[in-house]
């Protein structure tokens, strides 16, 4: 498989319960309940409002700090692997940081 296609699945897979939980399970409801013993009722709807604009937010972090989580990896593991004097190319360490991290996307 193409390291691009398994970038495009592992982060899917990471995006995909994030989504359910933002757009399926959680209501508006749900965040009045907890809101409302955290602060007072005149606040609760200038939150739920600044909640439902930041939520794109997640999505974007996600997206960066998997792509930032997998070229560290494989820096470390490719720097490992120059200083051992073998000749291995990045793109094969990459393909297997992606192949890990979708272990990690699936869980």
């Amino acid at each position: 498989m193409k390291p691009t296609v398994l970038l495009l699945l592992v982060i899917f897979l990471t995006l995909l319960p994030i989504f359910l939980v933002n757009e399926v399970l959680l209501d508006e409801a749900d965040f009045i309940n907890f809101l409302v013993s955290e602060i007072p009722s005149s606040q609760i709807d200038q939150a739920i409002d600044f909640a439902y604009k930041m939520k794109w937010l997640a999505y974007f972090l996600t997206i960066i700090f998997l792509l930032l989580k997998s070229l560290i990896v494989s820096s470390i593991v490719w720097l490992g692997v120059f200083l051992s004097n073998k000749k291995q190319p990045f793109y094969g360490i990459w393909k297997v940081t992606l192949w890990a991290q979708l272990v990690f996307a699936i869980k």
